[in-house]
């Protein structure tokens, strides 16, 4: 059965050549001619460059400050103010240029840096399936489109705890979150993020309602005194609410979105691993169940 999917929902998708190498994400669908499209993948790297160390550069030049009397930080702050012009404390960047007018040596530290890189458009022809899971949408190319050295061997768990796990649909699975050990070999114990929604106490809706009925001054003086909470104290948000629950107030709820990891029941055999890349490919379907923990 085939399974269709809206602009909206590839948009962002996970895209995977067939060595278990991450392409990118889909940025757009384009409408190549009938019946057939492209997308069109952004691939954002994490690249090391050198950049001025502002922070260095500061204790260095506040060093240089320190002789005589009156505060280093402040000398430098006059210095750097009065030999460009400033008439505010100067910034980071005053500092960074001021340094260079002078020609002082200025320290650097390796940083990392997000670049996008550009990559041609994947032909509908070039997919072999796209699958979604409760972790998104993924596309799995038919074909190996970035350099990899394949399968390595692994040594330790380290080297594949973490890694993204996808079916033979398609379908991201989880993340392995260790390795299992049986008479017959290895296995992948996974696990996978999951939104939850739970309901929470508003005490800041609570304490709106109360104050529509007294001031907030007012309110805090009732509570000290039914409490027994010292004068000099402000109540607390649970004394609050104890508060009201003993006032028999009603107490609104309000609901929030938490990120848990929660632990799959299926242990993925080694024999079902197809490759080992960036993330690594199963060759068969999974479907794998929370664990009822």
């Amino acid at each position: 059965m085939t399974v269709y999917f809206s602009k909206k929902q590839l948009i962002g998708a996970l895209v995977v050549d067939l060595a278990g190498n991450i392409v990118g994400n889909v940025e757009d669908v384009l409408l190549v001619s009938d019946n057939t499209f492209a997308l069109k993948i952004k691939k954002v790297k994490e690249v090391k460059v050198e950049a001025p160390d502002i922070e260095e550069l500061k204790k260095m030049l506040i060093k240089s400050f320190s002789r005589g009397w009156g505060n280093p930080k402040k000398k430098l702050e006059k210095e750097v103010s009065r030999e460009l012009g400033l008439t505010k404390p100067p910034t980071d960047k005053d500092i960074l240029e001021y340094a260079l007018y002078k020609g002082i040596e200025v320290p650097m530290k390796e940083v990392s840096k997000e670049v996008v890189a550009t990559f041609p458009n994947i032909l509908m022809s070039d997919i072999k399936d796209i699958g979604s899971s409760p972790m998104g949408v993924c596309v799995l190319l038919a074909r190996e489109v970035e350099s990899s050295s394949g399968l390595k061997g692994i040594t330790s768990e380290s080297d594949i705890v973490g890694k993204l796990v996808i079916d033979a649909k398609a379908r991201i699975v989880g993340r392995v979150k260790e390795l299992a050990y049986s008479a017959e070999g290895l296995g992948l114990i996974l696990c996978r993020e999951e939104k939850i929604t739970k309901k929470e106490l508003d005490v800041d809706q609570l304490l709106q309602r109360l104050t529509k009925e007294k001031s907030l001054r007012n309110l805090y003086a009732i509570v000290k005194r039914d409490l027994s909470i010292p004068k000099s104290r402000t109540p607390s948000s649970d004394e609050i609410l104890q508060w009201a629950k003993e006032k028999g107030y009603p107490i609104p709820e309000r609901e929030t979105e938490e990120v848990v990891e929660v632990l799959l029941e299926n242990v993925v055999p080694w024999s079902a691993i197809r490759c080992i890349g960036e993330v690594i490919l199963l060759n068969v379907e999974v479907e794998v169940k929370p664990t009822s923990s």
